[in-house]
């Protein structure tokens, strides 16, 4: 019940404060997983697909929007951020395995 007390005490400008914060930090979670979708996006091509160092890379990418998904879902958006970082690297390598590095002949 002190609690609850406490809480009716506080001034009615720190709950829009908190508000703004939480609004940022859903921006900042939001940028980062669009960063790691639109890599997947990219990487996640019929010759990827087929290059099996790449689709691996693909499914490790996958499973960890997933899981910063469900990090998210639970409010750990610092977990949740971390797992978007994750599946963006992951889309890297895909992109890397499956191209043809041969800009080396120019």
């Amino acid at each position: 019940m002190k609690i609850i007390k406490d809480n009716d005490k506080k001034p009615k400008e720190s709950d829009s404060f908190l508000e703004m914060i939480q609004g940022i930090i859903d921006q900042i979670v939001q940028v980062d997983r669009n960063f790691a979708q639109s890599a997947f996006d990219e990487a996640n091509t019929p010759e990827n697909q087929s290059d099996k160092k790449s689709k691996k890379e693909l499914d490790k990418s996958d499973s960890e929007l997933t899981k910063g998904d469900e990090k998210v879902s639970e409010g750990k958006f610092d977990k949740g951020i971390h797992h978007y970082e994750k599946a963006w690297k992951h889309a890297q390598k895909a992109m890397k395995q499956g191209g043809d590095d041969d800009d080396d002949d120019d």
